[in-house]
Parts: structure tokens; C-alpha cells; sequence
């Protein structure tokens, strides 16, 4: 099964061939933009695994990254994407008065850390199941890290919660989203 993890950073994730536009990431074996996706042959891929990826698309490059993304996975291949919950940042701000806007500002904004970790968008469920059914996705639900292997072996933004590591009290703040390709 081949899938690709865009984005990867450092991050190794077993047989996933990691993707990532800066050379100096550490674990990508293919050094190239995701936004479109152009390196890999049409119906190619079992799987794409985005995590906190396409927040960092602008927004007319949404749709075009979907097809191509769409256009790399076999039919019945799988997008699997994490990005972060604005629903659950909101909701957690609201709930929380005597906190800092600071504690979700890199959850909402990007860290800044290169001149790729700024967001130019926001998601929460209906915004993501949308775009993904706009551009011919099917199946599209929610994934649970905890019951999705390979991503209950290894910490990744999928699991982004305040407090940090903080499964069981703490709250979630990513949208783990996984659709098919009819």
C-alpha cells in the first residue's frame, strides 16, 4: 500500500513516503509543494494522510489541491486530513474567560516558525465536508486517532488538545476528517 503523508516535517510515519516543501523538513523523501500535487501519477496512491496542511493553502488553492490530491489516489484510495477545529477553539475560549487568547493563537494562526507555518484558512466540519463533497470525495467522517491506525502509535498535531497531552480531561483541537475517493 503506498501513501503519502504531506507535510511530514521531521515526522517519520513507517512506510509513508513523507512530502514536504522544504528540504531542510528531515523526513521528507520527496522535497516538493502539495498545492497541487503534480509529482505523483493519476490513480497512483491507497492513501494521502495530511496533517495541518491544507490551513496552510490560500483559499483559491483549496479546490485545485483537493482534485490533484484526488487525482494521485486509486479509486477507493483514502484522504485522511487533520487541520485545526475552529469549532472546538472557539467553543474552548468561550468556556475558559480567565484564559489567554495566546494558548489557541498558533492552533488558529501558525506558529510562524518559517515562512510556511502561517494559516490563511479556518474549518469546522461543515466548511471541510463541503469543499471535500465539492470536489467529488464520498464518505466523508470524522476519524479517531485512538482508533486509526497508524496514528494510535504516535503523537502528531491529530492530537492537538489543551492542556497538551491531556487525552482523557483535556480538549481536542484538531478535526481529524477521512474521505474516500469514489
Amino acid at each position: 500500500m503506498t501513501w503519502l503523508h504531506l507535510g511530514c516535517g521531521s515526522r517519520v510515519i513507517g512506510d509513508m513516503i513523507g512530502v514536504d516543501i522544504r528540504l531542510e523538513a528531515g523526513a521528507a523523501r520527496v522535497v516538493a509543494d502539495c498545492a497541487p500535487l503534480a509529482c505523483f501519477r493519476n490513480t497512483s496512491l491507497d492513501g494521502i494522510y495530511a496533517c495541518m496542511v491544507l490551513e496552510h493553502l490560500e483559499r483559491s488553492k483549496l479546490k485545485p489541491s483537493l482534485l490533484s490530491w484526488k487525482r494521485a489516489l486509486r479509486s477507493g484510495g483514502k484522504l485522511r486530513l487533520s487541520v485545526p477545529d475552529f469549532y472546538a477553539c472557539a467553543r474552548w475560549y468561550l468556556r475558559h474567560p480567565e484564559r489567554s487568547v495566546d494558548e489557541i493563537l498558533g492552533i488558529l494562526m501558525g506558529g510562524e516558525k518559517n515562512a510556511y507555518d502561517i494559516h490563511h484558512n479556518l474549518f469546522d466540519l461543515k466548511k471541510l465536508h463541503g469543499l471535500l463533497r465539492d470536489v467529488g470525495f464520498v464518505d466523508i467522517r470524522r476519524w479517531e486517532w485512538q482508533e486509526t491506525p497508524p496514528h494510535d502509535t504516535f503523537d502528531d498535531f491529530s492530537r492537538a488538545y489543551i492542556p497538551h497531552m491531556e487525552f482523557k480531561t483535556g480538549s481536542l483541537m484538531a478535526l481529524n476528517v477521512e474521505a474516500r475517493n469514489p
